[in-house]
């Protein structure tokens, strides 16, 4: 398989993944962005 097809083939899965699971990408990075915020506020306090 070419590289272009197989950029091809993976733009689709994810076409298809976001089609399905939006709600769950979305929620996933809320976690994640709450993730970085908590940790981002506990490594500033353990320095001080």
């Amino acid at each position: 398989m070419s590289e272009q097809a197989q950029v091809k083939e993976s733009v689709k899965s994810i076409k298809a993944e976001r089609k399905r699971g939006l709600n769950v990408l979305s929620l996933a990075a809320r976690v994640k962005i709450l993730e970085d915020f908590v940790f981002r506020n506990t490594d500033i306090s353990e320095e001080d």
